[in-house]
């Protein structure tokens, strides 16, 4: 510690001589491996480099390791005699020669120093220790007479010599004494034996003695715990104190149920074992101990519950022995809480609580306690854990323990309850209302929305089993009854306390949620045995009771539960009294609903909610005189129908616009019933008219956006083509020819509404067939001569229309439609036949021709040439003529004619393809 640097230079260099290092050599050489120190020289060297210590400091650190691996220093000079010119520096200190830290080139250890190293020492000391025991093992088979005194003189002699050097040589020692371990128990053996066969000793001799033995092996392992601070030696102990237990139990030739309490004190004293090894050392010392208590007492756990689900089943079995399970269990809940005492965890509250739940059981099988006693025991015990809960709560160290408790009761009082209803109604009821009143005293102390929510659950019970007492079974009253009765009961509260969803949530969520549970369930009275007065009772004070909640609540939303009730009231009541009148029954009060919506549609929620009940049932009804096919349905659907087109108006929505043809096609559909109108094509007719009509007054009337539009003309516009194939199939030309010219009205009407040009081609198609059937009602068959007629006015009108410029799209329709009904016409005649048949296609050429000299489009003069030359072969045709120059040079004259005009026309393309063909 000298502030002088020259001396502590000198003390350096002291360090690094011989004397020194061989001194180091003798005494430091086995406590720590030549690897080892290499290992701290090369940490040292990183650390200088890294600046954390100074040079000098660690030199004096590498002297402590490094006196066999760095060389010695060279020897110094002989000092030479002194000169005057020397002073000078004489004055000075002389420097000394930093000794270098090399360990890059460390020698390799001799021999000598590897034989010697501690790690050799170790593994020589338990080599040694297995080849005694091993000895001692054999010489003791081979020569029986010296078994005994070689194994106590042996351990004797291991146990002291391990006890004398424990200060000077503590290794050696743990290993002497792990070699006595081993040969105590084998000498006990060898003694027991050999004096069992001395004396004939008997069992009971053989039990104390190895209890003796187990113990005095625990106090040994404890007080070598102590001696060596080994952790092993703890457990050891442990385990030997449980042996002694055992062969305790054994000595008392004890049940099963005997062993597993005696292990479970052993488990407890560990446990003291634990908190000694704390207060001694620390909590990681302590620890090995502490989870072998854990995994001795979770053997004691789940062996208790084995043992007792087989003495159950054995008849034979003394149940009074269940009470030693009852103390194990006991213990076990004791050990749990002294075990969050040592090391707290949240699962040791748990599990003492868990242990809790079948000490009742314990009790009732070993009394053999029937029915009514194991209802009364675990009802006792169920409560007593639920009210000591509650003063644990308040408890700040006891706190954790609260919940736990509080849930272990629960298993007790519900298996209270139905062992009280397997006994009789009256014990289950009164039970389940005791601990409905437990319950809620509990919540009372402490709100707790689950704890209120089992409290009700028990309350439920009470009340059917109350339904249940033979005496009250004797009034049948009608289930539906019970269902609406408790809904009431819990929702009533709502209606006498303060209206306001967000107070007392703890309180009242619970008792609205089973409210609700039972309504729903009330909802299915329909499908309940009973007579329909009953059921429309229980229908008609749900509806009542629901609406009053609504109104009182101000929730339109709730309002639709009683528009739901209200009709079930209402046919069941009439089903009690033998009418069938529902229909114009629950038409009526749709139509009070809708009307009542009306009135009071400025307050858009309850208004709203009233005529979507009215349409909703309505609809309902409508539908359901749809599948009865009910007389006179039909009309009460088209006023259904009407709701909707009024909603459409009322709330500007196009969404509600494809129910207006639905339900008006149901309504068709029924009154056609009525009058017994079968015929396909009349109901497509029927429903075909209601589809578009009502697209086109839509779109006449409703000038709001309408999503649906597209779909109900395209169902419609599928609809009457369906009907049109029907039509042509239809055998009565007169019902064609109605059905066609309702059709030519419609098209008609609907193009110019809607003044669409294009739509103009259904009503110009759709005349020709008006006209064909209609001549075919009077059995005239060739159409072709008054559909070409129509040809020649559609064409005529077209092109006096087309004259006028805000006429001219509707005159092209016109035109368009005349010259294809015209090779529609030129078509069927050759099929047709007779003389007469070519000239509605020279008409029809004619026109084309027209068509072709009004546009100067020579290439519609092309159409017109075809029909021509048809007409002349059709005359040759029907005159028998069969020569071919004729049909040649006709067609050559019509080819040189269009030849002619083609190249007037200047159409090149045209006149050469003409020109080749002529």
């Amino acid at each position: 510690n000298s502030n002088s640097s020259e001396v502590r230079n000198e003390a350096l260099n002291l360090l690094n001589s011989a004397a020194n290092r061989a001194v180091q050599k003798q005494i430091n050489a086995n406590k720590l491996d030549r690897t080892i120190r290499g290992a701290l020289l090369r940490e040292i060297d990183g650390w200088e480099q890294s600046s954390l210590i100074e040079k000098q400091t660690a030199d004096v650190i590498r002297r402590r390791y490094d006196f066999d691996i760095i060389p010695a220093a060279a020897k110094q000079a002989a000092p030479q005699p002194k000169t005057e010119t020397d002073s000078a520096e004489q004055a000075q200190p002389t420097p000394k020669a930093d000794t270098p830290a090399q360990i890059a080139s460390e020698p390799r250890p001799t021999l000598l120093q590897t034989l010697t190293s501690e790690a050799s020492i170790k593994i020589y000391l338990y080599l040694g220790a297995f080849f005694v025991i091993a000895a001692a093992a054999i010489l003791g088979a081979a020569v029986p007479e010296l078994r005994l005194p070689i194994l106590i003189i042996g351990t004797f002699i291991f146990g002291g010599l391990a006890v004398v050097i424990k200060k000077r040589l503590p290794q050696p020692s743990f290993a002497l004494f792990i070699v006595f371990s081993f040969l105590l128990p084998i000498t006990a053996n060898s003694l027991h034996e050999t004096l069992k066969e001395a004396f004939d000793l008997s069992t009971g001799f053989s039990h104390v003695y190895w209890i003796i033995i187990f113990l005095f092996m625990a106090v040994i392992w404890s007080a070598s715990t102590w001696l060596y601070a080994s952790r092993l030696f703890s457990i050891t102990a442990f385990g030997s104190l449980i042996l002694a237990f055992i062969r305790f139990g054994s000595l008392l030739d004890a049940e099963p149920e005997l062993y597993t309490l005696l292990t479970g004190v052993t488990a407890l004293i560990g446990l003291v074992g634990v908190w000694v090894l704390k207060k001694w050392k620390d909590d990681k010392f302590a620890l090995p101990l502490f989870i072998a208590a854990q995994l001795t007492q979770a053997i004691i756990i789940i062996s208790s519950l084995s043992i007792f689900a087989l003495a159950v089943s054995n008849s034979a079995h003394e149940s009074l022995w269940n009470l030693a399970a009852l103390f194990t269990w006991i213990l076990g809940a004791g050990f749990y809480i002294f075990s969050n005492l040592l090391y707290p965890f949240f699962a040791f509250p748990w599990l003492a609580a868990a242990t809790l739940i079948p000490m009742p059981w314990f009790i009732n099988t070993a009394f053999e306690l029937k029915e009514l006693g194991s209802a009364i025991i675990l009802f006792a015990w169920g409560g007593i854990l639920a009210f000591i809960s509650e003063p644990m709560r308040r408890f700040e160290r006891m706190q954790k323990y609260s919940l736990p408790i509080l849930l272990a009761s629960l298993p007790g009082l519900a298996l209270a309850i139905f062992f009280g209803f397997v006994h009789e109604v009256w014990l289950g009821l009164v039970l389940a209302l005791a601990a409905a009143v437990i319950l809620s005293i509990l919540h009372s102390l402490q709100t707790r929305w689950w704890l209120w929510t089992l409290a009700l659950f028990n309350m439920v019970i009470a009340y059917f089993a109350f339904f249940q007492l033979e005496a009250i079974q004797k009034l049948d009253i009608f289930i539906g009854y019970q269902l609406a009765g408790i809904t009431i009961l819990f929702l009533l509260p709502d209606l006498i306390l303060k209206k306001d969803w967000e107070e007392n949530p703890q309180w009242r969520m619970p008792l609205r949620l089973y409210g609700v549970l039972f309504l729903f369930l009330a909802s299915f009275m329909l499908v309940m045995p009973g007579g329909s007065r009953d059921i429309a009772v229980g229908y008609g004070a749900l509806a009542i009771f629901c609406a009053i909640y609504a109104l009182l609540y101000r929730a339109p939303l709730l309002g639709y539960i009683p528009a739901v009730y209200l009709p079930l009231t209402i046919i069941y009541s009439l089903k009690a009294f033998d009418l069938d009148a529902w229909l114009p029954a629950l038409t009526g009060l749709a139509v009070l609903y809708y009307l009542g919506g009306v009135l009071l549609r400025k307050n858009e929620k309850w208004g709203g909610m009233l005529r979507n009940s009215g349409m909703a049932l309505g609809t309902i009804v409508a539908f359901t005189a749809l599948g009865l096919t009910k007389e006179t349905g039909g009309w009460y659907a088209l006023v259904i129908g009407l709701f909707f087109v009024s909603e459409m108006y009322l709330r500007r929505s196009g969404w509600f616009e494809v129910g207006v043809p639905i339900l008006f096609t149901v309504g068709g559909f029924l009154i056609l019933h009525d009058f017994d109108v079968t015929r396909t094509t009349y109901h497509l007719l029927a429903y075909s008219l209601v589809w578009i009509l009502t697209d086109l007054i839509a779109h006449m009337t409703f000038a709001n956006l309408r999503p649906l539009k597209f779909v109900v003309r395209a169902v419609g516009g599928l609809i009457a083509l369906t009907n049109y194939f029907f039509l042509f199939a239809e055998r009565d030309a007169g019902i064609a020819a109605i059905g066609f010219a309702v059709y030519t009205l419609l098209f008609l009407t609907v193009s110019l509404l809607y003044r669409q040009p294009n739509l103009f081609y259904t009503f110009t198609l759709t005349l020709p067939l008006f006209v064909t059937f209609l001549f075919r009602s009077f059995d005239i068959t060739r159409w072709i001569h008054p559909v070409i007629g129509v040809a020649i006015l559609y064409y005529a009108a077209g092109y006096m229309m087309c004259k006028q410029e805000r006429l001219k799209d509707w005159g092209t329709s016109l035109a368009y439609s005349g010259l294809g009904v015209g090779v529609v016409v030129s078509i069927g005649a050759p099929i047709l036949g007779g003389l007469d048949a070519s000239i509605p296609v020279a008409i029809a050429a004619t026109l084309w021709a027209v068509e072709a000299f009004g546009k100067r489009n020579a290439w519609l003069a092309f159409p017109a040439n075809a029909l021509y030359l048809l007409a002349y072969f059709i005359i040759l045709l029907e005159l028998n003529v069969d020569e071919p120059q004729f049909f040649s040079v006709g067609t050559a004259l019509l080819g040189l004619l269009q030849h002619y005009l083609l190249t007037r026309a200047e159409s090149k393309t045209g006149t050469f393809i003409m020109g080749m063909f002529s």
